[in-house]
Formats: structure tokens, C-alpha cells, sequence
């Protein structure tokens, strides 16, 4: 078989055309993927950040009502001094996780946790105040789990 230029030209466009096709459908798929991970990447973040205030918070009321290892007030100060930091990094991911997440859009956590540890501060210089108790409403354990909890439903990973 003997083709002239033409029609040599003709089946390389139509080849060209076959692979640009190709092409441009991989890079549409190798895109779609990229945002996906990006995505799950700043939610992943988030969620952390989450969980790393809930230890801190946790572990700043434990300290308080722990009466049995003579923790220094000091030592609590500290504890608590560690969750302001937790909370930033937990603010700044939240923010970005809502621009991947729409769950997250009316839901003001960073916000919430701010109110929460600011409530904390004062309970932390009474030093009558013993954490604990289904009637603690001084005890904010509860209501960060809570948060943590909902951040987890709204972007899919608990049931309720």
C-alpha cells in the first residue's frame, strides 16, 4: 500500500488528534485526583487539630482534678497554656477545611472552642473547683467532645 502526502497528513492529524484526546483526558483525571487528595489532606488536618485541643483541653481539667499526684497550679497553668496554641492550629485548619468541606461552612467551632477556653481560664483560678461530675457545668470536656465529634459527622466519618 502507498499513500501520498495527503493522506499521510490526514492519518497523522487523525493520530494527533486521538493522542491529544487521550492526553487531555489523563490530565483531567490526574486533576480531579490532585483536588481529591487535597481535599481529604485539609480535612485529615483539621480533624487533627481537633483531637490535638481535645488532649489539651483534656488534659489541662485532668491535671486540675487530680488530687492524688499534688499537680502544682503552676503545672496546671501550663496545661492550659498549651491549649491556646492547640486552638490555633485547630482555627487555622478549620478555616481551610471549609473551603473543601461545605458540612463545615455554618458550623463555627474555632469559635465555640474559643468561648469554651476562655470559660476555662476563669474556672482554673478558683481553687475550690474540683473537675468533674454530670452536673460540672464548669468542666468543658464535654461540650469540646461534642465539637469534635460533630466536625467528625459533618464531613462524614461518624454516624449519628
Amino acid at each position: 500500500m502507498s499513500y501520498d502526502l495527503p493522506t499521510l497528513a490526514v492519518i497523522a492529524a487523525a493520530l494527533s488528534a486521538v493522542a491529544s484526546a487521550a492526553s487531555a483526558s489523563a490530565n483531567w483525571w490526574n486533576t480531579t485526583t490532585f483536588v481529591r487528595q487535597l481535599r481529604n489532606t485539609t480535612v485529615d488536618a483539621c480533624l487533627s487539630a481537633a483531637f490535638a485541643l481535645k488532649a489539651a483541653v483534656h488534659k489541662t481539667i485532668e491535671h486540675k482534678a487530680n488530687k492524688v499526684d499534688n499537680i502544682t497550679p503552676e503545672r496546671i497553668q501550663a496545661a492550659y497554656d498549651d491549649t491556646w496554641p492547640k486552638w490555633v492550629g485547630f482555627h487555622q485548619a478549620f478555616r481551610i477545611a471549609q473551603r473543601y468541606n461545605k458540612g463545615l461552612l455554618d458550623f463555627n467551632a474555632p469559635d465555640k472552642t474559643s468561648d469554651l477556653l476562655s470559660q476555662l481560664r476563669i474556672s482554673l483560678r478558683d481553687p475550690s473547683w474540683t473537675p468533674g461530675g454530670p452536673n460540672d457545668t464548669r468542666d468543658i470536656r464535654k461540650a469540646v467532645d461534642e465539637i469534635v465529634d460533630e466536625i467528625q459527622r459533618r464531613i462524614g466519618l461518624a454516624e449519628g
